[in-house]
């Protein structure tokens, strides 16, 4: 940082502390003053104004209850008697009349006679005596809140009750002496306290100028600079504690050029030094630079080679146990042929058998088929039977009819005739009823002969189509055989390769084991050698930083011993 142009502010220098901590002691004398002063002065106004405005209600409520015998008076009489009634010199105190009801007997604002009143104190005085109840303490002085307004009220209730003389004031106005004494007080504390400051500024503006003379003096010292000047020896003269501090200062300042003589001499030795030993090694760290780089080589080399056996040894074995995989594999796939063999020798077998039963079944239906057209056709011939049964009872019942006819011409003699007549009529409507019910199961009967018919057409065409899918199925299945058969072959030569491969690969991985073994020999050999180089081009790498770091500290150190003057 440049000390010439450094400037230190106002408040961050000792002259702005000083003045500010002395304002502030002002500023808290002045507040203590004011607090504890006027707190008692406060104090004494209140007290004074509530007795003055006590004395006044009770001087004046007497002087009404002498008045026409105890009677209060009207409102004109009693405006004579009270008008600009209050605290001296307090434009805001006035005096009013209440009646024992509340009732607004005299104010100085005409309207509010004959009205209700409004302050707080008053009402509790009028329902106490309302109540029946005379106030012990009948003059007093209370506070109360009117329109957001603080307000005093001394009050002066008649012996007998029937009216209460009240004196009212505001707060501010009693209080307003009590600020203006405040501003005053304010005032004068702050004029001593400027009186104080400018003195306290004079006399610190004089102290320090010689801290700021002996602030130069050590920012010239701090630039390096230690050739002597006038101020120094005028400081130096001084008999106060400033003086003591100049002296201290130019012991030192003598002190520091003899350091810095003796120290100058032996960094210019240094420098010649640390040059000619930082040229020697580095020609000696290039050279251990070059070996370092050959044996580097040839260790990369022989690792790289030993890494590529070790590799090839671990492919050459992932191979072998590849091909025991795969032979196992071929072995289980030689006994899923097997299996897939006999299950297929299993399924033509059950598919020769389905096609068997599928014959006898087709017999079968075609038997049924036959049974049911046969029985249809019987069917048909109950019917013609029991249509001819139907005519039949249909020619006995007319006969019966004409007997029945016949008897009764006959009268007496043709009862008899006419009861058999009756029997063979009841014979033919059973007949008939016989024969209609026989044709109705013959109808039924033949109904579900033809759909058994029908559903037997259908089996028969499924069946059918059964006997073709069997036939289609077991043509598939000698297909697959010919396959598993092609399958099973393939499988056992693929099992002789993977045999004789494995033969190949244990010879391969002999011959590898050794290449690795031989490689790792050669790589742990170079890396020694590596080692061993690389930690000698370390030392040298490290002597020479070193060497560079020491040259660099004397340069700097020629360079800053030239800065100093003196």
């Amino acid at each position: 940082m440049d000390r010439e142009k450094e400037k230190i502010t106002f408040f961050k220098s000792s002259k702005g502390r000083i003045i500010s901590a002395s304002i502030i002691v002002i500023v808290l004398i002045i507040l203590i003053l004011n607090v504890v002063t006027l707190s008692s002065f406060k104090r004494s106004i209140l007290n004074r104004t509530k007795d003055y405005m006590k004395d006044v209600a009770e001087a004046y409520g007497k002087t009404l209850e002498k008045e026409d015998g105890g009677q209060v008076p009207d409102a004109s009489a009693l405006e004579g008697l009270f008008k600009g009634v209050g605290v001296e010199g307090l434009s805001s105190s006035y005096a009013y009349i209440v009646s024992s009801d509340g009732t607004m007997l005299y104010h100085p604002t005409a309207e509010k006679i004959g009205k209700p009143v409004g302050n707080s104190v008053v009402l509790d005085l009028v329902k106490s005596i309302s109540a029946g109840k005379i106030p012990d303490d009948r003059n007093d002085v209370a506070e109360y809140m009117f329109n957001g307004a603080k307000k005093f009220a001394s009050y002066y209730v008649a012996t007998d009750g029937s009216f209460i003389v009240v004196i009212s004031a505001d707060y501010s106005d009693v209080m307003s002496e009590v600020n203006s004494t405040l501003v005053s007080v304010t005032i004068l504390g702050v004029v001593i306290g400027l009186a104080g400051l400018f003195v306290l500024v004079f006399i610190l503006s004089r102290s320090l100028k010689v801290v700021k003379e002996m602030s130069v003096y050590i920012d010239k010292m701090s630039n390096l600079d230690f050739t002597g000047d006038d101020v120094s020896e005028r400081l130096a003269k001084r008999p106060d504690e400033f003086g003591a501090m100049a002296r201290s200062i130019l012991h030192l300042e003598k002190r520091l050029i003899d350091v810095i003589s003796s120290i100058r001499a032996q960094s210019d030795k240094l420098h010649k030094s640390s040059a000619g030993m930082y040229k020697d090694i580095s020609d000696m760290n290039e050279t251990t630079n070059q070996v370092d780089v050959a044996v580097n080589e040839i260790a990369q080399g022989a690792t790289s080679q030993a890494g590529q056996t070790q590799t090839a040894s671990e492919n050459v074995i992932m191979i072998g146990n590849m091909i025991e995989s795969t032979n196992e594999q071929v072995e289980s796939l030689d006994a899923a042929n097997t299996r897939m063999k006999e299950s297929q020798n299993t399924a033509i077998q059950i598919l020769g058998e389905l096609g068997d039963t599928n014959d006898r079944t087709k017999e079968s239906i075609e038997q049924i088929a036959e049974q049911t057209k046969t029985t249809n056709e019987s069917a048909g011939k109950i019917r013609e039977a029991t249509a001819i049964i139907s005519s039949i009872a249909d020619e006995t019942n007319l006969l019966s009819l004409n007997a029945s006819i016949e008897a009764a011409r006959a009268g007496e003699a043709g009862r008899g005739f006419a009861v058999v007549a009756s029997q063979i009529q009841q014979l033919a409507d059973q007949s008939s009823d016989s024969a209609k019910q026989i044709e109705q199961i013959v109808d039924e009967l033949i109904k579900d002969s033809d759909q058994a018919v029908a559903t037997m057409e259908t089996v028969k065409e499924i069946i059918e189509q059964q006997s073709q899918n069997v036939d289609r199925t077991k043509s598939a299945f000698d297909e697959v055989s010919v396959g598993i058969d092609d399958s099973i072959n393939a499988v056992t030569s693929i099992s002789k390769q993977m045999k004789d491969m494995d033969v190949a690969r244990k010879k391969v991985v002999e011959t590898v084991s050794s290449l690795s073994a031989i490689a790792q020999e050669n790589a742990a050999s170079t890396e020694q050698s590596s080692a061993s180089v690389s930690s000698i081009t370390t030392i040298a790498n490290e002597i020479e930083e070193a060497s560079g770091d020491m040259n660099n500290i004397a340069s700097k150190l020629d360079e800053s011993m030239q800065k100093f003057k003196y």
